[in-house]
């Protein structure tokens, strides 16, 4: 894959930065939720 290849393979036609911010917010609301998880059983 080559420049501006992967950009085709995106699931829908919007901005590719979009897609890209919106990927960066659900792993970092999974990460999250999986920290308070690991809180409350006090595994950190």
């Amino acid at each position: 894959m080559s420049g501006e290849d992967w950009k085709k393979t995106l699931p829908f036609k919007q901005h590719w930065l979009l897609y890209l911010i919106f990927k960066i917010a659900v792993l970092a609301l999974a990460g999250y939720i999986s920290w308070r998880v690991l809180q409350v059983f006090e595994f950190v």
